[in-house]
């Protein structure tokens, strides 16, 4: 039973080119769409990701007849939905995701193709951050 004596081995260098091909994937699509653009449509599919669970399982909980007409073809989508569920946690974060993705639409500006440098003028523009960012910044030297 098991995969064997070096299983965890296989596993470790699986879940270490994951991550660095990840790393590589994820730096690309910030650099091409933005990060806002990427936290507001992750939130959203994860919003929709929780409705559908919450909505499949109570369609469950109401009627067996139900059931298993869906079970045709809502499985899958339920399963990949039930499993960005887990990722995500218990059901306490439920309410954050959503806080997170109106957080990330009122109050982050786009940073695409802006420079670290140039950052700061992005602030001072924004309608909520402009109030808090000071308007002249001086470094002193030591």
């Amino acid at each position: 039973m098991g995969f064997g004596a070096n299983a965890s081995l296989y596993s470790s260098a699986l879940t270490a080119a994951v991550l660095v091909g990840s790393t590589f994937i994820s730096i690309a699509t910030v650099d091409r769409f933005g990060r806002r653009f990427l936290l507001i449509s992750g939130g959203i599919v994860m919003i929709i990701c929780l409705v559908t669970v919450a909505i499949k399982v109570e369609i469950w909980e109401q009627s067996r007849t139900i059931k298993r007409i869906l079970n045709i073809g809502g499985d899958s989508v339920l399963s990949l939905c039930f499993g960005i569920r887990m990722v995500m946690g218990s059901s306490r974060l439920d309410p954050w995701i959503i806080v997170m993705t109106i957080f990330v639409y009122a109050f982050l500006p786009e940073t695409k193709g802006v420079p670290v440098e140039e950052m700061i003028f992005l602030w001072r523009k924004h309608w909520f951050w402009r109030t808090i960012v000071p308007e002249v910044v001086t470094y002193e030297t030591v």
